[in-house]
């Protein structure tokens, strides 16, 4: 029996173990081993207040109807009505509604919707408190660590996902990760974890479990290092070039990661710390994309690396504009991929400099790889430089409603805007054009979420 109980709030405790662990270069698994082997006047607390355990550093209490960090919406339109999916970088987890609010009159009275068209003769009244009907990547509504434990670097499994750095992130609360997630024919859910660098599909969420079951970028549900090379590569931003191939991804340290499913059940994949974008194709025999790519954009082939990192670190794509680059057969940065079914082009957002620059490549198909894009419209942190505007774009999505152009967001409407908005892209007279934009937002990111009404769906983090 213990002679002493000691008591602490957690946030100032963890906070205190991680500086030490820092300031002194001592591991921070062995400080808390050794904390455990001591039965008698030790450091480790006997209550904690602030958090449910030992594991959560995350600030406010995580429960089924708020987000912390949200960057990214996804709107399955293929089953009425729509699911929407949130992609809650904060927590760690995504959130599932089935519906969003319940017909007020109409045929369907009192029966769920997401929009009117959910409704006939009625309207579609939006619970805008409503919980959320099931989260993936934790075990329950008031988790949000990374991966079972944000305080120790940990190994993922097929039931959780690691949205923040941790535990090497600096400022969680400065640390929103946009992600574009997908949806196929059948409802399977894809996603492009950054910090486990990998691909997870879930099969129908809602009808089955919450455990994913297919995995791209690595060879099991238990790893995470960057092209499959080990931990030792958590937690860093560049490096691990010598193992690309064909069947290995690279979140890198950009804004944002995506992907997209297109008509035929290809898997395509911004992998964006290898400075390229992937096609996973459809397997007839697997029912799904297979495990190895079969294309590549932005590189030579599957084991070239051109650039070796942003422009502050090397200034290969910026300084020299080489041909390559200008025609779009190099990427620097992609970090968001939408393929057209309206056109059947591919669309590639690209940060060439993540302050300064900005690309959104066409692409058409035939699909080969180091393919030229076909256009690309280009934006700069100078207003004026380009005919269009649009900063630090993060995510892309088509209209089901108008094939004319396609979403795309902006962290700021002009220059001297601290608002954000979606714009929507169209080509009048040779050039292309902002037909529509949403009211500005704080810095809206990631996915765009677009429901079978033609709706737009934006989060926000700040």
């Amino acid at each position: 029996m213990k002679t002493k109980k000691t008591l602490f709030i957690a946030g100032f405790l963890l906070t205190l173990l991680s500086l030490s662990a820092v300031l002194s270069k001592i591991d921070r698994k062995t400080i808390f081993q050794n904390y455990a082997q001591t039965e008698f006047n030790d450091f480790t607390p006997d209550k904690i207040f602030g958090q449910p355990d030992y594991t959560e550093i995350e600030p406010n209490q995580i429960t089924a109807n708020r987000v912390f960090h949200p960057q990214g919406v996804l709107v399955d339109r293929g089953i009425s009505p729509n699911r929407v999916y949130i992609w809650d970088s904060g927590n760690s987890r995504i959130l599932g509604y089935s519906s969003l609010g319940v017909c007020n009159g109409g045929t369907n009275n009192n029966q769920p919707c997401v929009n009117n068209k959910d409704c006939p003769e009625g309207i579609c009244s939006i619970n805008e408190t409503k919980n959320a009907d099931l989260v993936i990547g934790q075990p329950n509504f008031i988790k949000g660590t990374c991966n079972g434990n944000s305080i120790l670097l940990s190994n993922p499994t097929a039931g959780t996902l690691c949205s923040q750095n941790h535990p090497y992130t600096v400022s969680l609360m400065e640390s929103p990760e946009p992600n574009q997630m997908a949806v196929d024919v059948n409802h399977n859910l894809y996603v492009f974890e950054k910090y486990n660098n990998r691909v997870l599909r879930f099969n129908d969420p809602f009808n089955t479990d919450v455990v994913a079951d297919f995995v791209w970028g690595q060879s099991d549900f238990v790893s995470r290092g960057k092209n499959r090379t080990g931990l030792d590569s958590v937690g860093k931003c560049w490096g691990a070039t010598a193992n690309i191939g064909n069947n290995t991804l690279d979140g890198g340290c950009s804004m944002g990661v995506g992907l997209d499913i297109d008509p035929q059940g290809n898997l395509w994949v911004a992998d964006t710390g290898n400075y390229r974008v992937l096609r996973f194709p459809f397997n007839s025999s697997l029912g799904r994309p297979a495990e190895t790519a079969d294309v590549v954009i932005g590189q030579p082939d599957f084991t070239s690396f051109i650039c070796q990192g942003p422009e502050k670190f090397n200034p290969c794509i910026i300084k020299n504009q080489n041909a390559d680059f200008l025609a779009g057969r190099i990427l620097s940065s992609p970090n968001s991929v939408r393929y057209n079914y309206h056109t059947n082009q591919l669309l590639v957002v690209d940060w060439p400099c993540s302050e300064c620059l900005f690309r959104i490549l066409i692409y058409n198909p035939p699909f080969s790889n180091f393919m030229p894009a076909e256009e690309i419209i280009l934006s700069d942190v100078e207003a004026g430089t380009y005919p269009l505007y649009i900063h630090r774009p993060a995510g892309i999505e088509i209209d089901p409603n108008d094939s004319s152009g396609f979403w795309v967001n902006t962290t700021k409407e002009d220059a001297n805007s601290d608002k954000g908005a979606a714009l929507f892209l169209k080509k009048q007279e040779g050039q292309w054009i902002i037909a529509k934009k949403t009211d500005g937002v704080t810095h809206p990111a990631g996915g765009i979420g677009v429901d079978s009404e033609g709706n737009i769906f934006l989060s926000f983090p700040f």
